[in-house]
């Protein structure tokens, strides 16, 4: 064998070898990428059948068998993606499109399909996250807003009619006046609220250790009068030593919102009872009341912002619909738990469940 040829044929196999190295290295950079990706991948043929899926897909689409080798509507029970996928395909063109109701879960997706040369790949963002977001952000400004302008519209009102000849007037002018001041304090009470809310949703917290107990018998005393003008019975069954820890201000604010919140729904004749207790790893705070209940269709929602189950009785009593926002936002900021049970006309037992701290 000649040297020339000898040499060619070291050089073919070092090429050889060389390509499949570069092989090698592509194809763990595409599995790589297409298990490593945040978004669902599905692998299509001609026929729309799955040919290779990551374990994102399995995950939005709610696969629990091996779906390799079934066809795309069989697997993803939704004739929109079916739809786009033929229409890429025959096009030649990648397609994108929001498709909703995904899944057990009716989770939404922005589907992305491009199409190769026999079949297509599907890439499926899921932003159900993100829209219900962007939808409680929405509701969130329309609820501020529309809070905002009620009392607003009032103040208007009141001036232009004291503007008109009111303030002449002089029963009238104080008592059109006593009502600024009140829708004034209201508008201060919201801008409060909000703060406080804004604060608690930042999760930033200046936490210490302290007794819980302690914290609770003096937010209790600061509503003694109130209940006693009410003819309301206040009672505490607070033991000692429940160290907890967090930021002392912000459950001071937790335990002051859920007490008001019972005395403002409880009418004359009730009760409110706060109690605490220790127990496995856990301290358990309880405000229970006998007022005029929750509607069970309610009880899911009570934790919303601005949401209010009685809004004539909130209202009236200064209420701005954030207290109990408040109070989820803290506790899980606090990494801690709140529930409510409740039975219309015989009251409603709001409970939080916090760490425990060592002894």
């Amino acid at each position: 064998m000649s040297a020339a040829v000898f040499f060619n044929r070291t050089k073919s196999r070092e090429s050889t070898i060389a390509l499949d190295e570069q092989g090698r290295r592509a194809q763990e950079l595409f599995l790589a990428l297409f298990e490593g990706t945040s978004a669902a991948v599905l692998e299509l043929d001609s026929a729309m059948v799955i040919t290779r899926a990551n374990r994102h897909a399995y995950e939005l689409f709610a696969m629990s068998a091996e779906i390799v080798g079934t066809p795309l509507l069989q697997s993803t029970t939704s004739l929109d993606i079916l739809e786009l996928a033929l229409v890429a395909q025959a096009s030649g063109d990648a397609l994108e499109k929001e498709i909703s109701g995904l899944g057990p879960q009716r989770r939404t997706a922005v589907v992305r399909i491009i199409p190769k040369s026999e079949g297509a790949v599907l890439i499926a963002q899921d932003v159900t996250d993100l829209r219900r977001l962007e939808t409680v952000r929405q509701d969130f400004v329309a609820n501020v807003s529309h809070e905002l302008r009620t009392p607003l519209a009032s103040i208007r009102a009141i001036t232009e009619a004291l503007q008109e000849g009111a303030l002449e007037e002089k029963p009238v002018a104080e008592r059109f006046l006593g009502m600024i001041v009140h829708e004034t304090e209201r508008l201060a009470r919201i801008a409060d609220d909000l703060l406080v809310l804004t604060r608690a949703e930042t999760g930033q917290l200046e936490k210490g250790r302290f007794d819980l107990a302690d914290l609770a018998r003096e937010a209790f005393g600061k509503f003694q009068t109130r209940a006693e003008k009410a003819e309301i019975q206040l009672e505490a069954h607070l033991p000692e030593n429940l160290p907890i820890s967090g930021s002392e201000d912000q459950i001071e604010q937790v335990v002051v919102n859920l007490l008001d919140n019972a005395l403002k729904y409880t009418p004359k004749g009730g009760r409110v009872r706060l109690a605490a207790s220790r127990h496995g790893g856990k301290v358990s705070l309880c405000v229970e009341d006998t007022g005029i209940g929750i509607k069970a269709q309610d009880l899911p929602r009570v934790f919303e912002r601005f949401y209010r189950v009685d809004k004539a009785r909130s209202r009236e009593s200064g209420g701005t619909g954030l207290g109990l926002s408040i109070v989820k936002h803290i506790i899980d900021a606090h990494g801690g738990a709140v529930r409510v049970e409740s039975t219309i006309n015989k009251g409603s037992t709001f409970t939080i469940d916090f760490p425990a701290e060592e002894q």
